[in-house]
């Protein structure tokens, strides 16, 4: 059994469900795969894990190894696992029909954090002809603490999960919360990423890309209700009715794809994205910011 370590800071996040299911299943196993989970918290210490080698790989947001490149550390993407925003945006008063301009010169609340869900909303909103400026925005907050300020009626949107939409619909503290995955593009979401070093140890890539390969397949072609249930691995607490719901909404959303690929024009755009909002100089070619190898031959049966 060979062994390889993953290193992420976001467990509880309801998108990684097929990874989650991967691990509690047999599907690493069968490939004769032990994957050892590491969980660290927000910001730097997940590369510095990858760097210093005391995981093999990183599961995260693309922009951050994307960011690193050239300046920090080489961090190559070669699956991806997640294909949308799984962010909600979470509005006091409903507006029907929904107009993105309508969103000028309310005040929206934003949760400290990994930064993409703000940089996927920035776009977006420019890509409808608002302007993101005439927009009052709430950073630098925890996310719990934004919540409950949400809760008591601070701001008029929240960027927030979509597990805070469904509890803030409940109580009646929200009246509609807009799932991101369903008005936004297909972006390279989350990642698998490590050193190159690591990708040269080709088999042992290839398995762990098969083995997720099938555990994707089976979410987006089962009910979760006839899957093995995972709840016990998220740091939320979510009850299974609301897990299996939230999988079949992803899935509607296609959060998830039956290729691991990542794909050349999501990425692209993903990339202008985050050039336009400055974390990029500029955009870096399809075939040095990824390696298209180990999705690639992962799809291919036997």
């Amino acid at each position: 059994m060979d062994r390889i370590r993953v290193g992420t800071a976001t467990t509880g996040a309801i998108e990684y469900y097929p990874f989650h299911l991967a691990l509690e299943g047999d599907y690493f196993k069968t490939e004769g795969l032990q994957v050892d989970l590491t969980t660290v918290s927000m910001g730097p210490a997940l590369p510095e894990l990858v760097r210093s080698g005391r995981v093999d790989i990183g599961l995260g947001g693309a922009w951050r190894p994307l960011m690193y490149r050239g300046r920090l550390d080489t961090f190559i993407p070669f699956v991806q696992l997640v294909g949308k925003c799984p962010a909600s945006l979470i509005l006091r008063r409903e507006m029907k029909p929904f107009d993105w301009s309508a969103l000028e010169g309310l005040t929206v609340l934003v949760g400290e954090g990994a930064p993409s869900p703000w940089m996927f909303l920035h776009g977006l909103l420019r890509s409808h002809g608002v302007e993101p400026g005439k927009i009052k925005w709430i950073h630098s907050l925890t996310g719990t603490e934004l919540f409950e300020l949400f809760r008591v009626g601070m701001g008029d949107v929240l960027l927030g999960s979509w597990v805070e939409g469904r509890q803030l619909l409940a109580e009646h503290k929200a009246s509609h919360a807009l799932s991101l995955a369903s008005v936004g593009p297909s972006v390279p979401w989350s990642v698998f990423y490590a050193m190159p070093k690591f990708l040269q140890q080709t088999d042992l890539v290839l398995r762990f890309g098969k083995a997720l390969q099938r555990a994707v397949a089976d979410v987006l072609r089962r009910d979760p209700i006839d899957l093995q249930y995972v709840g016990s691995i998220y740091v939320e607490e979510i009850e299974r009715h609301d897990l299996d719901q939230a999988v079949r909404e992803f899935r509607n959303d296609r959060m998830w794809d039956t290729s691991l690929q990542i794909d050349e024009a999501s990425l692209t755009m993903w990339q202008d994205w985050f050039v336009d909002v400055g974390i990029l100089a500029h955009r870096l070619p399809y075939a040095e910011a990824v390696d298209t190898t180990i999705a690639a031959v992962s799809q291919r049966p036997g």
